[in-house]
């Protein structure tokens, strides 16, 4: 009786918990190859000591149309009186410079591991002013650019110094060229910020040539009385000057970029300024020519000799000649006779500053591609020379010309200004 009880109890027992040998079959086929979130950070084996990858080098190209207009060299061309007689109405009349294409090119090489980069950039100017201006018989223009010494048709007169027309021919050249090293400041997500070295070559020419005209003196000169002699010789010559200043410098400087995200990294804010100090040579010229009717005879004829002034009586005058009965037309000797007036100096020591400025916008067309706009201005300061030279009185010599002695010579240095919108493309080679 006991013995069938106790089997009783087993055969229920395995019943219940099955067959021993069948426990492992029942176990999740995955547990072991299921890692813990510890021994998934754990990279595999055969990739421990994998040396880390360097950040690949990328070209960046800016290609910029640049639209100035340049100011601030006064050139000199002439007054004007005012028509009311007002001597207080005077006006300056110059030459303005219009606006011109240019290009601007930037190159920037990053360096590996962000170290910086390695960037060169071009830039030029060159553009030509003119101003033209006549009222003939008018003797309105005041020659302020050539030496005041004859200047004008009507020398020792209330009309000394003036003209009826007058024209300007004035260019400027620049010619810019910088070797930069860029490096972040700061950046996050609201705004970014590069410094920069440069190391930068200026060049720049300047060069005025102004011209006036006595187109239709009043009263005629000259006018031959004797219809049998042509003296063409004696129409007004026009006086000239010539202003010209050559600088080329180089120097270092520094300057701060900013851009501000405006959305999404998509559009962007940016501005940026920088200085340098530049030091060189200037090359300078000052060329003025203005003319005069002078008188020369025979010292026996008693007629007095030397520069003919308003109202030009020796144009209709004669004189008879020592043993001669037969009169002869003063106007037979009368020459006219150029008063030449120059200074140039070479290779004067010279410093000078760049100074730059932009603001606009940047827009993210693609992944490679950029577009960029805004306005950009620049000043070069102390770039152009003005020499003007001051002489003493112009005195005739035994051979006829015209002469004077040079006394002092001032220099007035000028600057070039440069303003005006830009529109470009930056290309990155990844």
């Amino acid at each position: 009786m006991t013995y069938r009880v106790l089997g009783s109890w087993m055969f229920a027992i395995v019943l219940v918990t099955g067959p021993v040998s069948g426990a492992e079959e029942t176990e999740p086929p995955d547990v072991e190859s299921k890692p813990s979130s510890e021994e998934a950070a754990v990279p595999p084996a055969e990739d421990a000591g994998t040396p880390e990858t360097l950040p690949e080098c990328r070209i960046r190209v800016d290609l910029e149309a640049w639209v100035p207009q340049a100011s601030g060299l006064d050139q000199l061309g002439a007054t004007r009186l005012a028509d009311d007689g007002n001597p207080f109405g005077t006006s300056l009349l110059t030459p303005e410079y219009s606006t011109k294409v240019e290009g601007r090119f930037r190159l920037d090489y990053q360096l590996p591991n962000d170290l910086g980069a390695l960037g060169f950039s071009y830039q030029k100017h060159a553009d030509e002013a003119l101003l033209r201006e006549s009222e003939p018989s008018n003797f309105i223009f005041g020659e302020i650019a050539v030496n005041p010494a004859l200047a004008g048709l009507f020398d020792g007169s209330s009309r000394a110094g003036l003209a009826d027309a007058f024209d300007v021919n004035a260019k400027s050249a620049l010619r810019d060229v910088s070797f930069t090293f860029r490096r972040e400041l700061f950046g996050d997500r609201r705004v970014k910020s590069q410094w920069h070295v440069d190391w930068r070559r200026v060049k720049h020419t300047r060069e005025d040539r102004v011209s006036y005209y006595a187109l239709a003196p009043v009263p005629p000169v000259p006018v031959n009385p004797n219809p049998l002699i042509a003296r063409p010789d004696l129409l007004p010559e026009a006086d000239r000057a010539l202003i010209a200043s050559a600088f080329n410098g180089r120097g270092p400087g520094v300057g701060l970029d900013v851009q501000i995200p405006l959305w999404q990294d998509k559009f962007l804010f940016e501005g940026g300024a920088s200085v340098a100090l530049l030091r060189g040579d200037m090359d300078s010229e000052s060329r003025s020519v203005t003319w005069a009717y002078v008188l020369d005879v025979p010292d026996n004829w008693g007629v007095p000799e030397g520069i003919v002034k308003a109202p030009f009586a020796e144009f209709e005058g004669t004189v008879i000649p020592p043993g001669v009965t037969e009169s002869f037309p003063l106007v037979n000797y009368i020459q006219q006779v150029p008063l030449s007036i120059g200074v140039a100096s070479g290779g004067q020591s010279a410093s000078a500053q760049a100074w730059d400025g932009y603001l606009g916008f940047r827009w993210h067309a693609l992944n490679s591609l950029e577009v960029y706009a805004g306005i950009r201005g620049a000043r070069y300061a102390d770039v152009a020379r003005e020499l003007r030279p001051q002489i003493s009185a112009v005195s005739v010599e035994s051979n006829g010309t015209l002469s004077a002695n040079l006394q002092t010579i001032s220099e007035t240095d000028r600057s070039l200004t440069l303003e005006g919108l830009y529109i470009g493309l930056t290309y990155r080679f990844w």
